[in-house]
């Protein structure tokens, strides 16, 4: 089940990240000779929509795969945001201010992610998003930025295999 795909006529091995087979391949692919086996598989939860506005992440799930199957490795942390959750967020995952009040701020927790994640390559749905809020926890922090080549957006890959679909959460 974890076998990389292969092209129907030269057999060629598909780039996992991408799925695109070398003919068609761009030299825009990061993960062009990178080893594939390792990857974090990324979502975040935040107290609103932009983290311009000051809006902060209050969750972060992370599950490691080894040739896409689950290593049983994971990482779930509830975050103090240190601020109100709009209440649109609120009605989206369902958490509140008052849930994360005693929960770690997310300097108390930066290098244990920061640590699982490692420079694994991201799969994360809508990643300019998730990376834009973690990123901007980490410029809080004067930490350095995880770069978007990092990241492996699956949210254009699901709009091209499913056009039409819906792909947020309205």
């Amino acid at each position: 089940a974890g076998a990389p795909a292969t092209h129907r006529d030269t057999g060629a091995v598909a780039c996992r990240p991408c799925r695109e087979f070398p003919q068609t391949h761009g030299a825009e692919c990061n993960w062009r000779g990178r080893d594939m086996t390792r990857e974090i598989v990324l979502d975040t939860e935040t107290t609103g929509i932009d983290p311009k506005d000051g809006h902060r992440i209050i969750e972060i799930g992370a599950l490691e795969m080894d040739n896409h199957m689950p290593t049983g490795k994971q990482l779930h942390l509830y975050i103090n945001p240190e601020r109100d959750i709009d209440a649109g967020a609120v009605a989206i995952h369902g958490l509140t201010t008052e849930f994360l009040a005693d929960k770690p701020v997310f300097a108390d927790i930066v290098d244990e992610f920061l640590n699982f994640v490692g420079d694994s390559p991201m799969v994360i749905h809508n990643a300019p998003f998730d990376m834009g809020f973690v990123n901007a926890e980490l410029a809080r922090l004067a930490r350095a930025p995880l770069p978007m080549t990092q990241a492996v957006d699956t949210l254009p890959m699901a709009r091209k295999k499913f056009p039409g679909a819906q792909a947020n959460l309205n």
